[in-house]
């Protein structure tokens, strides 16, 4: 996934600034994000689905222009048969690179089904 901020240009990739500067940027567009942001959750259940929370918690910086975004999202299972449900929350990184013109790649991992 691929998304130009006019905001995030010519930015010091090497100062503390700019990596709050990502993630209130991120903040400000994370309902564009989400699909990005929504991990596969069949580690835990198939029938699991994300809830539509999700927490960004910091940007770190890697080296060069690659940075990693930490944030949370929730899950939840309906055993709707039992009426019962099965909740939690789940800690993820994405890479990204951040290019002068204020292009984001977002380095998505995808798993062979």
């Amino acid at each position: 996934m691929q998304k130009t901020y006019p905001t995030l240009t010519q930015l010091d990739l090497n100062a503390e600034e700019t990596l709050e500067q990502l993630l209130q940027t991120f903040q400000a567009d994370l309902e564009a994000l989400k699909p990005a942001l929504n991990q596969d959750l069949s580690h835990i259940s198939h029938f699991a689905n994300p809830t539509g929370e999700i927490h960004l918690d910091q940007v770190e910086k890697v080296k060069d222009n690659l940075f990693i975004l930490h944030y949370r999202f929730g899950w939840q299972i309906n055993y709707s048969c039992a009426d019962q449900t099965e909740s939690g929350e789940l800690k993820e990184k994405l890479r990204f690179t951040l290019d002068p013109d204020g292009t984001v790649t977002f380095k998505i991992l995808k798993l062979d089904a």
